[in-house]
């Protein structure tokens, strides 16, 4: 890692090549797994904000919506929104504060890279799914 990208990582931006590894990903409970960096200056709230994420097979996130604009590309595997299903490759766009949902992964499990427009976003779930926005099949 080069000395810049070293010098950035404890607040998870660089400004050289790295990897998702290298950033560190998060274990969010239920099998999934992210990994994150912003975009620019990480202390600006307006930066964009920029995850990998992974959804084992059968995950679902309860319909929700975000404070922002953001961008979701299908990297491998399947998964439906709102009924339809996307694919590698797929990329949704969603403006904020549209409600979405549920999002169910694959048989294969999901992968995504999600970019949200903002670094300060909120995500919002209704009050009945708050307590537990997402699950996974046994």
């Amino acid at each position: 890692m080069s000395t810049t990208a070293a010098s950035s990582k404890k607040t998870a931006s660089f400004a050289a090549d790295t990897s998702w590894d290298e950033l560190g990903w998060m274990d969010l409970g239920n099998g999934i797994r992210s990994a994150k960096f912003v975009l620019g200056d990480p202390d600006d709230p307006s930066a964009p904000l920029v995850f990998r994420t992974y959804f084992p097979p059968g995950c679902r996130v309860e319909p929700h919506r975000h404070s922002c604009d953001y961008a979701e590309i299908i990297l491998e595997g399947t998964q439906q929104v709102s009924g339809k299903w996307h694919k590698a490759g797929d990329v949704r766009y969603v403006v904020g504060r549209r409600g979405y949902g549920p999002l169910i992964a694959g048989p294969e499990g999901v992968h995504v890279i999600v970019i949200f427009r903002r670094a300060d976003f909120e995500t919002i779930f209704p009050k009945s799914v708050r307590e537990a926005p997402y699950s996974v099949p046994e």
